[in-house]
């Protein structure tokens, strides 16, 4: 069976298309998609800063110890 038209989630003879609506508002996804946007910008910021602290510190001298041997 294959998909038709413009809702490619709607298999044709299987999931109508009233079946396949939603019934969610415009400003559920909205906020849906803003609160991710920010806790994953969150995540970003808190990663670089993470990274960038433990590139200017360096290795520690354990781990130059163990390179030279």
């Amino acid at each position: 069976m294959a998909e038709v038209g413009r809702q490619p989630w709607v298999i044709q003879d299987i999931l109508p298309t009233i079946a396949a609506v939603s019934q969610l508002k415009s400003s559920s996804v909205q906020i849906t998609f803003w609160m991710f946007f920010l806790i994953f910008t969150g995540l970003l910021i808190a990663e670089i800063k993470i990274m960038t602290t433990s590139i200017k510190k360096g290795p520690s001298e354990i781990d130059a110890e163990s390179v030279k041997n």
